[in-house]
């Protein structure tokens, strides 16, 4: 428990991260979708990369919301593993992330 009861390492951020870690998900999704329809017409370097940069960030994110995932439903942190350990600090870096895609994504609509 942190400062004022605010649980900053807890089931509580696990919850936080799996919310942002899907959300990360759905927006690099829409930019993938956008950067492969921008690649057909243009047959560009730049986009491909963008399109790789993107595919590469969506493993990451699935792969990591995956784990979150699993350490919350089959209780792993409580049987000796240690995923959940550096909690506030993943999920910190999972809500930059996110307002990171999200201005890539209103950048690239516009």
């Amino acid at each position: 428990m942190g400062p004022n009861g605010i649980d900053i390492g807890g089931i509580g951020t696990s919850y936080l991260s799996i919310v942002v870690g899907i959300a990360n998900i759905c927006l690099l999704i829409a930019l993938i979708y956008i950067y492969m329809k921008n690649y057909r017409q243009l047959k560009s370097k730049f986009t491909m990369g963008l399109l790789i940069f993107a595919s590469l960030l969506l493993i990451q994110n699935v792969v990591s919301t995956g784990f979150l995932i699993l350490n919350l439903v089959m209780g792993m942190g409580q049987h000796g593993f240690d995923i959940d350990r550096p909690q506030f600090p993943l999920s910190s870096i999972n809500v930059i992330q996110l307002i990171a895609l999200s201005v890539l994504l209103k950048i690239t609509l516009d």
